[in-house]
């Protein structure tokens, strides 16, 4: 009886002292990909300083990795769950100080990656095209294009069912969706008569290199 309480005795501290050894044990994750100037320009970006932070955009915290490409465009970055490092981005340092540019970001958090290509010139183009709900008359005059809180654009309706009225070009990042995939999300401000409020579009899951994105404006 004395020895079988000893033994699972023995046991229970083998078993607490192997867990503890798997949770204290840092594991390794990498991220690879390459690095292309644009999908118009598929050329290496070779020498290249690349980060690989855990918040999107300027104001980052917690742990950045660098590494540089090389004449290929490709990267390697290696870094271990003890990291603080969450929602993973990809970019770089802009020049002047000028704060931190994004090229990939909400990168799966540990796990080994190839992501696949990536661009530092990422020019989103997409059509901005009329979905009509109703009969189009010339009071639906669409403004757009707005900066700096007025709209530098418009056009003059009646408008067609799927008539498309400009294209857009805009570099925005490419967000994560997995191996050698990812997707652009773009909201853009619209509206629609003199004395309408804005409206969003909420563009989602567009192809990066695609000339076929739309973005629909319901009249």
């Amino acid at each position: 009886m004395k020895k079988s309480i000893y033994l699972k005795s023995i046991t229970l501290i083998v078993v607490i002292l192997f867990s503890h050894c798997k949770v204290d044990k840092d594991e390794e994750f990498v991220i690879q990909g390459k690095l292309l100037n644009s999908c118009e320009n598929p050329s290496p970006e070779p020498n290249k300083n690349l980060i690989l932070t855990y918040e999107y955009g300027t104001n980052k915290k917690g742990d950045e990795i660098y590494c540089v490409t090389d004449n290929e465009g490709k990267f390697l970055f290696k870094y271990s769950s003890k990291f603080n490092l969450r929602n993973l981005t990809i970019g770089s340092s802009q020049a002047n100080g000028l704060g931190f540019r994004t090229y990939l970001f909400d990168i799966a958090l540990n796990k080994s990656l190839e992501v696949g290509v990536i661009y530092s010139e990422n020019n989103f183009k997409a059509k901005l095209r009329v979905n009509l709900k109703k009969a189009s008359s010339i009071n639906d005059t669409v403004f757009y294009e707005k900066l700096q809180s007025k709209f530098t654009k418009f056009v003059v309706g009646p408008f067609l069912e799927g008539q498309v009225i400009d294209s857009l070009n805009r570099n925005v990042a490419l967000k994560y969706e997995s191996n050698n995939k990812h997707q652009i999300n773009f909201n853009y401000t619209f509206k629609v008569g003199n004395n309408s409020i804005d409206q969003t579009i909420l563009g989602r899951g567009f192809n990066s290199c695609s000339n076929e994105n739309y973005l629909n404006i319901d009249l």
